[in-house]
């Protein structure tokens, strides 16, 4: 998949491609949909498809409070995209300059750059200074523009329109099965590997510790695991919280996962941890021995249940 930032010089070799807009978060099965439609569509029409996305979220930007979360980091999001089949996508540096572009000058770059044929987005799409462009105003600009609009209803899942909001929540409150059901997959974290504190080696237990700093995390506690690097799946046990016994003092969680039947060197590379199954809350152990001890059963026990 081709990946362009702010447009850069077009898509070059792109004949009036069909293009989907949208934040995409999470890219859950309400974003698969409206994407889904578009492929469908362009493959009939023989046609490519691009998929332009805004990161940060504009939330993050321009709330305030500062306190917004990703539900997954811009790479996590582009691989995501990219396993769709989606053939280029633009990432929008979504910044304060760029909150103020008027709507109609917004869709005037995506003609200058792009010359979509067809525009794919979700009933609630809102475009330009203070999201003041709306569907209605779409479709009055498509046929200045000359492209089509193709307005994609909102996908319900047991009474509820599937969004991020609606995962974030579940994600924060451990309801990770149920979030699963949203996003059409298991919640995962792609991160980087990091050094950690070396913790896991003094207890007898090689960790990878992840940078978590771009993704939304689940609640501490130790679960059952799957760890994909490069393009092979281990089994694991991951495990999310500040180290009580250990009295580091951490001001956020942290996420660290033993990883089963591996012993190479893997700092600085980027793995995908994905949550199956929780196994148990966050402790505070009187001892490290006693922790050493808990870990054991812990890996013993996603052994058990893991294929």
């Amino acid at each position: 998949m081709k990946v362009i930032y702010n447009f850069g010089k077009g898509l070059k070799g792109f004949d009036r491609p069909y293009a989907a807009l949208g934040i995409f978060d999470g890219l859950h099965l309400g974003h698969q949909y409206i994407l889904k439609k578009m492929l469908k569509e362009a493959s009939l029409k023989n046609k490519k498809t691009a998929c332009i996305t805004f990161y940060p979220h504009p939330e993050k930007i321009l709330s305030s409070k500062n306190i917004f979360v990703h539900l997954v980091s811009l790479e996590h999001k582009l691989r995501l995209i990219e396993d769709l089949g989606i053939d280029a996508c633009i990432v929008i540096d979504f910044n304060r300059h760029f909150s103020q572009i008027a709507p109609e000058h917004f869709i005037k770059i995506l003609k200058e750059k792009i010359n979509p044929k067809a525009i794919f987005v979700g009933k609630n799409f809102t475009f330009g200074r203070g999201g003041a462009g709306d569907i209605s105003l779409l479709k009055d600009l498509s046929k200045k523009y000359n492209f089509d609009v193709r307005l994609i209803a909102p996908l319900r899942l047991n009474n509820k329109i599937i969004s991020s909001t609606l995962i974030r929540t579940l994600i924060t409150q451990g309801k990770l099965d149920l979030a699963k059901k949203y996003l059409g997959r298991n919640v995962t974290i792609l991160g980087k590997v990091i050094r950690g504190k070396q913790a896991g080696r003094k207890l007898g237990y090689h960790t990878a510790n992840i940078d978590t700093e771009h993704e939304i995390i689940p609640p501490s506690g130790v679960y059952a695991a799957r760890v994909k690097i490069k393009n092979k799946k281990f089994n694991g046990a991951a495990y999310i919280g500040t180290s009580p016994t250990l009295h580091f003092r951490l001001t956020r969680p942290r996420l660290e996962v033993y990883i089963m039947n591996f012993h190479k060197n893997i700092y600085g590379k980027k793995i995908e941890v994905e949550f199956l199954k929780k196994i148990r809350q966050e402790e505070m152990f009187s001892a490290l021995r006693e922790l050493s001890a808990q870990i054991k059963e812990d890996i013993l026990y996603a052994r058990s249940i893991l294929p």
